[in-house]
């Protein structure tokens, strides 16, 4: 929090991208590849699951009071991916997800009053990409999480069916080459070509770190001071 704090007194923008502990584990923290997670039991008031989650869902929301009363807004991108099968929350039945999605939206913005929160939609490319959509009662922004070189609708898909949804787009989670081993060389302005020429509605973008990051590949700063970005 101290960072984003100062990053955002700085004049940035704060994403917030929540990799959550399964609260279907008994005994032991993590948990995030896990498969066989049954959702409801997160909704079942009373099951043991649901008083793990509810837990976790207090802890977050002190961190984010802080930020509140910090004067911080959070873009606060929960369950991204939730289309993959590589997440505890991945996969799973849309109406289940959509139902976790908006008591998990309630509970912080009607319980806890966290007015400073944007909720990002962000499901990985590829298949089912709107399916999972929450409703536009329960959505700020939509993106889709994305690790390739080739910035086209042949490499990156579902963007056409998200974009029917009237809610500012952008790539919540961009990465050059794959999500493993990238090696730094990525010249970024294919990603601003390809997005104008593709992506056309692509208002913000958050690119991953290490040496997937704006510090380890080339052509930043002329991607960074591009008119069309700026």
């Amino acid at each position: 929090n101290e960072t984003a704090i100062e990053y955002w007194n700085q004049g940035g923008l704060i994403t917030i991208s929540a990799h959550l502990y399964n609260p279907a584990r008994t005994n032991e923290l993590g948990g995030l590849r896990d498969n066989d997670v049954d959702l409801n039991a997160l909704l079942a008031t009373n099951s043991e699951t649901h008083v793990r989650w509810m837990h976790e869902l207090d802890q977050l929301a002190e961190g984010l009071q802080q930020l509140k009363e910090a004067g911080v807004v959070v873009l606060w991108r929960p369950f991204h991916e939730m289309n993959g099968d590589w997440f505890w929350w991945c996969g799973k039945d849309p109406d289940t997800f959509i139902r976790l999605w908006r008591q998990m939206f309630d509970y912080f913005t009607r319980t806890k009053g966290l007015d400073n929160l944007l909720w990002v939609y962000s499901p990985n490319h590829g298949n089912r990409t709107a399916a999972y959509y929450p409703g536009d009662n329960y959505v700020d922004l939509i993106g889709l999480d994305a690790y390739t070189d080739y910035i086209d609708p042949s490499h990156i898909k579902g963007y056409a069916e998200l974009a029917r949804i009237d809610k500012p787009f952008g790539f919540a989670e961009f990465g050059p080459h794959a999500p493993s081993n990238p090696p730094g060389d990525f010249d970024y302005l294919r990603f601003l070509h390809g997005i104008k020429d593709y992506f056309p509605r692509t208002v913000f973008f958050m690119c991953w770190n290490g040496k997937w990051s704006l510090a380890q590949n080339t052509n930043v700063t002329e991607f960074l001071n591009d008119p069309w970005i700026v």
